[in-house]
Order: C-alpha cells, then sequence, then structure tokens
C-alpha cells in the first residue's frame, strides 16, 4: 500500500480505497524493516520523511510511542501548484494523456482532507510529539532551526555536524540546477479560492496573510 502509486497514475479508485485501509500491517511491517536495518548495531533515532504519515497520525503513534513530528508549514498557495507540478511530470513519464486542470483539482482536493483528517487526529494527540517549523524559517536559517529541533530532542548538534550540514548547504544551493517555473493557472487553480479553502490551515499556524494578485512560484 503506497500514495506512490497514485502519483505516478491517475487511479481514483486506488486512491480512495488506500485512504480506507487500516495501516497496522503496513507499519508493522515497516518497524520491522527498521529494526533489520538497526540489527547488531548500536540503538540509535532514525530521521523519516514521510509526508504520507499525516493521514496515519493514530498508527504512526501506536507503532512508534516516542516519535516526534517535525512537521514545516508552508503557504498552500506555493505547495499546491508544486504538488501538482511534480504529479503532472511523473504521470507524464507513464502516460501520454495528462490533464494538468485535473490534477490541479485532484491535489488540491486530497490535501484539503488530508488536512482535516490530519487536524482531527492530531487534536488527541500529546502537543509535545509534533514540533512544528515555519518554512520561512528553515529557509532563512537551517542551522539554527536544526539545533533547535536536536534541543527538542534532548541533543546537542555537534560542530563536526553542524560542519557537514554547512559544506552540503554550500554545494547544493537551490539555484544549483536550475529554477522550475510555474503559476497557480497552469493547473486550473484560482488563488482566491484556494486561499479561501486553506484559510483555517493558515490561521491555525500563524502563515502570514499573502496577496492574491501577486503570486510568484518557483522552484
Amino acid at each position: 500500500m503506497s500514495d506512490q502509486f497514485c502519483a505516478m497514475y491517475d487511479i481514483p479508485a486506488y486512491q480512495s480505497w488506500l485512504l480506507r485501509q487500516d495501516m497496522e500491517p503496513a507499519y508493522k511491517f515497516h518497524r520491522q524493516f527498521l529494526q533489520h536495518l538497526q540489527y547488531g548495531r548500536p540503538a540509535r533515532r532514525f530521521v523519516l520523511k514521510a509526508p504520507a504519515h499525516l493521514l496515519s497520525l493514530n498508527t504512526l503513534f501506536e507503532t512508534y510511542p516516542d516519535a516526534l513530528v517535525v512537521q514545516t508549514h508552508r503557504e498552500p498557495l506555493e505547495v499546491l501548484p508544486s504538488a501538482a507540478s511534480l504529479t503532472t511530470v511523473l504521470r507524464s513519464i507513464f502516460s501520454d494523456s495528462v490533464d494538468p486542470a485535473a490534477i490541479g483539482h485532484e491535489m488540491m482536493k486530497y490535501w484539503e482532507d488530508a488536512l482535516e483528517k490530519f487536524f482531527e487526529a492530531r487534536m488527541g494527540l500529546r502537543s509535545h510529539a509534533f514540533f512544528d517549523v515555519d518554512y520561512s524559517d528553515l529557509i532563512r536559517d537551517p542551522i539554527a532551526l536544526v539545533r533547535r529541533i536536536y534541543s527538542r530532542l534532548g541533543s546537542e548538534l555537534s560542530s563536526a555536524a553542524e560542519l557537514r550540514m554547512r559544506t552540503f548547504l554550500e554545494s547544493n544551493s537551490p539555484a544549483r540546477h536550475g529554477r522550475h517555473s510555474y503559476s497557480l493557472a497552469d493547473f486550473g487553480m484560482n488563488p482566491v479560492n484556494l486561499s479561501e479553502r486553506f484559510s483555517a490551515y493558515r490561521a491555525r499556524f500563524n502563515l502570514p496573510d499573502i496577496n492574491c494578485e501577486h503570486v510568484s512560484l518557483s522552484k
């Protein structure tokens, strides 16, 4: 079971089926796989990136009770067309018939429903299991943000680890491979409508209001 199939193929029936599944078996296998990777080595904390966890928070914490979810919050008018652009590229590899506007509508509906499910689950979980990050803070000073995350975990960022991070950042600037530009209109998205649909999310995490008439997107 994976949402990766939905990213590569236009299979709404599978996506609908996936959202109704009990994810406990998948998380049980997930845990066993990590145990396999760690076998015979000193215990350490795994750092995993997977937005799909938003849809299975209760199962995630049943499987990993001491997990810390570091969630980055970014303006939806920037995130959704980015997701639509990536999905369009992926599906173009496997199909000659790809409708960007349909994908835009799909992304908007999917993440609107996903956030609603996420909020409902998060309300029943301990608040200190989450570490909310403003995306602008990540871009402005990533090392300072990482240091805060280490502190939240009861650890200290070593000078050696910080040096490796700074070296990576210096050699992997965002403009290294050029800029990927796209617009809301490319995916049939209306900025005013989009802003209204995600206003509760923006308010909950104190994201600044955005001027819908001046939205510039590039990545």
